[in-house]
């Protein structure tokens, strides 16, 4: 890593990268629902808040209006709070939700049928620009398991619920969901994200930032390594990148190593490391060597 740099940034770095990443994971206070909306050419959509449904528990909807008429879209009860709607494609909205301080919520609507196609939890979502793709870590449960492993997943907007479950995967499993992309090779099953060898599992750091319509960056920990992944999609295919960060000194057991922001133009990329301090990292496109190739196109292995 002869050509990466590492400055140490002088006073607070301002946290707009992390906010404009991380604009779907609001604090969790379903009693004071937000007001959210989508305002497009073609239709409106906001959240509608009302008291909880005494036999289904529902209590967020999607109110859609248009020219071919109004409509109430109810959600299923795990959304307690609606924090955005996308646009996605093919006539689709992508709703993001919690229904706890950490769980998050994704939903695909179906604009023109005015139903929900699918449903899955997950860890901090992250939408794409224009909305094809969700990036997402794979759920499990908080406190409840030994040792689990953060899998980094991607969900396929345009496809159907089945098209983004692994074989054998039934349409109401709501965790193995989506194409597993790191740690490579993984795939999707049950229980694959716990029970994981100490020492061998990796934690995703920070969030999950879209530059750019079809590419994305996040950071992962593993026994003592910092890595930059980067996927690139084209093509029906996700491409996975790695970049090891060397050098960036100690870190505080409260204030691990995380990914902060992430700016490219070009081949250049620089990235904002946050521990107890931040460091400014600048990378070239060709420090990312390989590491897999994922077809969107397939079904998810498992």
């Amino acid at each position: 890593m002869s050509r990466l740099l590492v400055l140490a940034a002088l006073g607070a770095l301002a946290l707009e990268g992390a906010a404009a990443a991380a604009q779907a994971l609001l604090p969790f206070d379903p009693e004071h629902q937000r007001a959210v909306s989508l305002a497009t050419p073609d239709f409106t959509a906001e959240v509608v808040a009302q008291a909880p449904d005494a036999a289904t528990g529902q209590s967020r909807g999607i109110r859609i209006r248009s020219r071919a008429g109004d409509a109430l879209i109810p959600l299923p009860f795990q959304f307690y709070q609606v924090n955005q709607i996308v646009r996605g494609p093919s006539e689709r909205l992508v709703v993001i939700g919690e229904s706890g301080g950490s769980v998050y919520q994704v939903g695909v609507i179906d604009i023109a049928a005015r139903r929900v196609l699918d449903r899955f939890m997950c860890y901090i979502p992250a939408v794409s620009e224009d909305g094809q793709y969700v990036a997402f870590t794979k759920f499990f449960a908080p406190h409840e398991v030994l040792s689990p492993e953060d899998h980094a997943m991607l969900y396929v907007v345009g496809r159907s619920a089945s098209e983004n479950r692994p074989p054998g995967a039934g349409l109401d499993d709501d965790i193995n969901v989506g194409f597993a992309l790191y740690p490579v090779g993984m795939g999707n099953r049950d229980g694959d994200n716990v029970n994981v060898q100490p020492g061998a599992s990796h934690a995703v750091a920070g969030y999950y930032f879209w530059r750019g319509i079809a590419d994305y960056f996040f950071a992962v920990r593993a026994a003592k390594e910092f890595q930059i992944i980067w996927v690139s999609i084209a093509g029906g295919k996700a491409l996975v990148r790695g970049s090891t960060v060397a050098g960036l000194g100690p870190e505080r057991n409260d204030f691990p190593f995380r990914l902060d922001d992430v700016e490219r133009e070009g081949d250049d990329i620089k990235v904002s490391v946050r521990s107890n301090t931040t460091r400014l990292i600048a990378l070239r496109a060709g420090q990312f060597a390989d590491l897999a190739s994922t077809r969107l196109y397939a079904t998810p292995a498992n």
